[in-house]
């Protein structure tokens, strides 16, 4: 009897560490760039550098497809070649197998009236992880950190 309950339990055992060691599934890159509900992040280097106005710049992506974009302290270069967006809402979709995201900016943040969408995109995401997330296009790239 008492190796009839020592098999049990050694069996009861195995199977328990069975089920812990399983791994758990990778998050999608929805996941990775919402959080699952929202996630902000904010503008760590884009490159070329000669637009470096940007490090304050935060970009909140919602699961949902929208987003908010909030410029921190306004700044603009002594050439004023270089400054901050407006805030402002909008939304992003990921293409090309997920490889690929556009931005679509709608309306200045907390106005109901409509701007002539401004398209930010394609880039292709060539780094996103739980906290980074690095944008390449024609004209550069930017680096997101995790906020």
């Amino acid at each position: 009897m008492k190796r009839t309950i020592l098999i049990f339990s050694l069996s009861l055992l195995v199977f328990a560490c069975d089920k812990d060691e399983k791994e758990q599934p990778a998050p999608s890159r929805t996941e990775l760039l919402t959080g699952g509900s929202q996630k902000s992040w904010y503008q760590f280097l884009s490159t070329p550098d000669d637009c470096a106005s940007s490090g304050d710049n935060t970009w909140t992506f919602f699961a949902d497809g929208t987003l908010a974009y909030d410029h921190g302290t306004v700044t603009k270069d002594e050439a004023g070649e270089c400054g901050d967006f407006i805030n402002f809402e909008g939304t992003w979709a990921f293409s090309e197998e997920e490889t690929m995201i556009t931005i679509v900016a709608l309306r200045p943040t907390g106005s109901t009236e409509e701007i002539e969408p401004y398209t930010i995109g394609p880039g292709t995401i060539t780094t996103l992880t739980n906290d980074r997330l690095v944008i390449t296009t024609v004209e550069g790239s930017v680096e997101f950190r995790k906020e």
